[in-house]
């Protein structure tokens, strides 16, 4: 059972390491050619896998957001629209979770959020 813990620890690391290093080429990537769709995509989506890494109640960053954003805007390919409504979704649950008690500042927002995960998953 150690040697198991041991091996998916390993793994787990060798993954987030990984994704960081991915973020950096990704990065030159779209200096060369920033109207590349999938560029964007695995920005967005390595920058999720870090932050849940990280700290897995963390909420999406803007970059994270505007990465997925410009991919779907450049390519319209339905799986990076998917992976956007998931990434709305994320955001809305948990700002909701951190502030449920007191949703004031945050309810528009939240309903924004709601209905633009909402179309993208038509």
């Amino acid at each position: 059972v150690i040697v198991i813990v041991v091996v998916v620890i390993i793994i787990f690391l060798f993954i987030y390491f990984f994704f960081k290093a991915a973020v950096e080429y990704i990065k030159k990537a779209l200096e060369l050619d920033p109207q590349q769709g999938e560029w964007h995509f695995l920005f967005g989506k390595s920058l999720g896998r870090i932050r849940r890494v990280e700290s897995f109640t963390e909420i999406p960053a803007q970059e994270e957001i505007e990465a997925l954003e410009k991919a779907v805007e450049l390519t319209k390919n339905p799986s990076f629209i998917i992976f956007l409504a998931q990434a709305y979704r994320e955001v809305s649950f948990r700002v909701y979770s951190a502030h449920k008690h007191d949703l004031g500042l945050f309810r528009e927002k939240l309903d924004k959020m709601n209905i633009r995960s909402f179309e993208l998953y038509k």
